[in-house]
């Protein structure tokens, strides 16, 4: 819907135009007025209408200069010069200034109609095509965005120069050299921040999350200098004093990037390159519930990008029993969280055969992500089932209570938005249904039992004895009254 404003001086002429718009059918959502420049511009201010029809000669601001005020806080705004002389000598001004098109006095209804048509046909035109242009730019986005972790996945993964290099193009990077730097005490915004700054100083960066720690590669165009990196290392520092920065070597060859990502990550965790215990206790367990998280959340994509440490390593020594250790880990958060049995031993059987590159890590992980997903489907079912029988139950022992969502959610310890999905998804009934059915079950067998129908209300846990009445009419198709007699009669 648009909205339109006039600005004429001479009321005749004002509400003329007003009567010609509303009789159109245009979709104006509304017709502005105003009596002067001055004013008009204010209302444009408030309403941003979408069309402008102004006078040119009116009292304390003219229509071109009120329109040159419209023009500078809106581009886009239609307007049309309303004019009852010759209109060739405001041409040149009025063309300067943007104006659409000029309208003589006193105004005919078609060419009203026909101007107002075709600036609302140009107004849908422009709007669908910056639409497109936005979805095209998200596109773009999105599809960069998938480029640049592909390039990451293959640097991390110790594929082939050729893929790297394959990647690397796609996104329009030359690269002649190369060095990893790695960020401690960092999260994932400020990373980026400072992969643009990177960008700022005219290399390419491409980043990503590690564990805890932001790795980016930086590229450049020619062979980069020790001075250069301690530069822009410097520059960093600077604007994030928080952040730990250690770089790697500078590298020429695309695959000897991740040695200056093993060189930076050791000097980060202060340890040699290829040390024996890359994980304690601490971390084995953190990475363990990474796993169920990347798993809970059906990312297979989140899981992958936690391998990524382990992918130097395969080949160094005390990997298989960090793996080992892993797994064991891994099963007791299992067991502790769903109450499953996940048989650890089973998988770490051959472990140091079956695990012999990065593709066979990822399978190793992909075969108990599968695993242990069924397993948890299954296990949540059954446990959500059962839940939702105690519910039940528990409604059914307590209808003549002040009973709620919330009582009967805390009763069973889990929050009133997951108790009302179980009974959306296991039951016919809402949760006040299944309540008023229980409350007027009891309700037909006290007044067969001959209790007085105010009796019977407080009795089944109602506050009021029309609102009974009213829930009894709707679920047993008549009143108390009614299938009392009915009762009597049978009886």
């Amino acid at each position: 819907m648009y909205k339109v404003l006039i600005v004429e001086d001479e009321k005749i002429e004002r509400d003329h135009l007003v009567s010609v718009i509303e009789a159109l059918t245009l979709p104006f959502e509304k017709i502005l007025t105003a009596t002067n420049g001055k004013e008009g511009l204010s209302v444009f201010e408030k309403e941003q209408p979408h069309i402008v029809i102004a006078d040119i000669n009116m009292p304390m601001m003219d229509g071109l200069q009120m329109i040159e005020a419209i023009k500078k806080q809106r581009e886009a705004t239609v307007c049309f010069i309303l004019s009852s002389y010759d209109y060739f000598s405001y041409a040149q001004k009025a063309l300067r200034i943007g104006v659409k098109d000029f309208i003589l006095k006193p105004s005919d209804r078609e060419t009203i109609c026909a101007l107002l048509t075709k600036a609302l046909e140009e107004m849908r035109l422009r709007a669908n095509r910056y639409e497109q242009e936005i979805k095209l730019i998200q596109k773009m986005h999105d599809f960069n965005e998938e480029i640049i972790k592909n390039c990451f996945y293959s640097i991390m993964t110790l594929q082939d120069k050729h893929k790297i290099q394959e990647n690397l193009k796609l996104l329009g990077i030359e690269a002649i050299s190369g060095v990893c730097i790695v960020f401690t005490h960092i999260d994932k915004k400020q990373l980026w921040e400072i992969c643009d700054i990177v960008n700022d100083y005219g290399y390419f960066g491409i980043c990503d999350m590690v564990d805890t720690q932001g790795v980016l590669f930086v590229f450049a165009s020619y062979i980069l200098g020790t001075k250069e990196i301690n530069s822009l290392m410097e520059t960093i520092a600077s604007l994030y004093t928080e952040v730990h920065i250690f770089s790697g070597m500078i590298v020429k060859e695309d695959e000897r990037l991740m040695d200056s990502y093993n060189q930076a990550k050791a000097k980060a965790l202060q340890i040699g390159k290829t040390a024996d215990t890359l994980y304690d206790e601490k971390r084995i367990e953190m990475i363990a519930k990474d796993f169920l998280a990347a798993l809970e959340a059906e990312d297979k994509a989140m899981l992958i990008s936690q391998l990524y440490p382990f992918a130097s390593m395969i080949k160094a020594d005390g990997f298989y029993d960090d793996m080992v250790r892993l797994l064991h880990t891994l099963a007791r958060e299992v067991e502790n969280k769903y109450n499953l049995y996940f048989d650890w031993k089973l998988f770490s059987k051959d472990i140091d055969c079956r695990i012999q590159d990065f593709a066979s890590l990822e399978a190793f992980a992909m075969e108990i992500y599968d695993m242990l997903q069924k397993s948890i489907h299954s296990a949540s079912y059954t446990q959500n089932v059962s839940s939702y029988k105690k519910a039940l139950t528990y409604i059914e022992e307590n209808y003549h209570k002040p009973i709620t969502l919330v009582t009967v959610a805390e009763h069973l310890s889990i929050t009133p938005f997951y108790l009302s999905r179980l009974i959306n998804k296991h039951g016919k009934e809402s949760f006040t249904e299944i309540v008023n059915f229980q409350r007027i079950k009891k309700a037909k067998q006290l007044i067969e039992e001959g209790y007085s129908f105010k009796e019977i209300t407080y009795q089944v846990g109602f506050t009021s004895q029309s609102y009974f009445t009213k829930i009894f009419k709707k679920l047993v198709q008549m009143s108390p009254g009614e299938y009392k007699s009915r009762f009597e009669q049978d009886s």
